[in-house]
């Protein structure tokens, strides 16, 4: 698995493929951030990368000019893999990586993040639940960005005060980017 732009262009990740996870491909991660890159000016961004898996969505942010990505996954040795990459990558400082369940985390966390990734196991079909704590709990800034990678059986439903601005799918991968409109 490979950055696709940014600083970091070309350089390769170290992947562990772990039980139940389903990398975002190359295809998809280029189309949604030829989406991201016409509403996220990436400099100073900060980046929540939930269900983070081999962390490629957070890595391509940070490639891209954001200032600091918190990785969360529960998978302890995927977090691991995440920290070897960030080093590798000379990104570290840069990075947080919280092994930890993406809904307990999201309850004690300030935030606010100006852009969230959620790729959960499409299983889980929990998206929309993800959105609503977002919402909530003040967890995106104005403007701020939700992208929700799900299975094409999973809809994730619109919410007020988040405009939808693009859904993209792929085979069975959908791809649902929102914005946060409304003050908070």
């Amino acid at each position: 698995m490979r950055i696709l732009g940014g600083s970091l262009k070309g350089r390769t990740l170290a992947v562990v493929v772990a039980p139940g996870t389903r990398p975002t491909t190359d295809a998809m991660r280029e189309s949604l951030f030829s989406i991201l890159n016409a509403v996220v000016d990436w400099t100073d961004c900060t980046v929540l990368d939930l269900f983070s898996g081999t962390g490629a969505l957070g890595f391509e942010a940070l490639s891209r000019g954001a200032a600091h990505c918190t990785f969360v996954d529960k998978n302890a040795a995927m977090c691991r893999s995440i920290q070897r990459n960030a080093t590798a990558l000379g990104v570290a400082d840069k990075c947080t990586i919280d092994v930890d369940d993406v809904m307990t985390m999201l309850k004690r966390r300030t935030g606010p993040y100006d852009v969230v990734f959620c790729d959960p196991p499409y299983d889980l079909r929990i998206c929309n639940q993800v959105l609503r704590v977002l919402d909530t709990e003040h967890l995106l800034t104005d403007g701020g960005i939700f992208i929700a990678e799900h299975d094409e059986r999973e809809v994730v439903v619109d919410v007020e005060g988040w405009e939808r601005q693009a859904s993209r799918k792929r085979g069975g991968t959908v791809v649902d980017v929102f914005q946060f409109t409304q003050e908070q």
